[in-house]
């Protein structure tokens, strides 16, 4: 989410962000990336340690706890959401509470399609308040939780785990998993007053995975 203008100097400079799944590999670069760009972060995460405060997505109060840490720095201004898990397997062998297109990644994708629609519904409802809200999809990206999803894969399916992501980097035109930092990146645009007009977006970050 984000609102407001931009200030002369650093492109974010007096925004206070908060960003969940902060120890995470794309968390993680989205802390570095706002800071760099001149903006206060609040680190959540399910994992806290350092400057990273406890924060369960799932858990009302718990987000409450973790917004309110944030407006103690100042006016928030942005939300990143970084928080995330990942299910793997067929769709036979996932629970109820995991079922979130593609084999074996049904439970993930409905999540993320869910994601999308509330990013579009949120956007409109709260565009009067000059409020944007997008959604930054990205596909492959090489992260510790990617690699434990291919070591899943790779043993439910008896194939090397080397065999499963040069898989997956070859349907990429881009020929490689993206870096964190470029995830990051996109995160920071969609906040600056370089996006001022783009509210209910699905950036897609997959180096052409899904034009293929």
């Amino acid at each position: 989410m984000s609102s407001g203008p931009l200030t002369d100097g650093p492109p974010l400079a007096g925004r206070v962000v908060l960003v969940t799944g902060a120890a995470g590999a794309i968390g993680r670069a989205a802390v570095t990336a706002f800071t760099a760009a001149g903006a206060c972060c609040q680190a959540a995460d399910l994992v806290p340690g350092g400057d990273t405060l406890a924060c369960d997505v799932t858990d009302e109060a718990s987000v409450a706890a973790s917004i309110g840490a944030a407006l103690s720095i100042g006016p928030l201004t942005d939300v990143v959401h970084a928080a995330g898990v990942v299910s793997v397997g067929p769709v036979t062998e996932l629970t109820a509470a995991e079922l979130r297109g593609g084999a074996n990644w049904s439970a993930y994708s409905a999540s993320k399609a869910g994601v999308n629609r509330l990013a579009e519904s949120l956007a409109q409802e709260l565009a009067p308040r000059g409020i944007r809200v997008n959604a930054v999809c990205p596909g492959n990206v090489e992260t510790p939780m990617s690699a434990e999803a291919i070591r899943r894969l790779a043993a439910g399916s008896g194939t090397p785990e080397e065999e499963i992501h040069a898989r997956y980097r070859a349907g990429i035109p881009l020929g490689r998993f993206a870096r964190p930092e470029e995830v990051a990146s996109v995160c920071v645009f969609l906040a600056s007053s370089l996006a001022s007009y783009v509210t209910g977006a699905s950036i897609v970050v997959d180096g052409g995975e899904l034009s293929g």
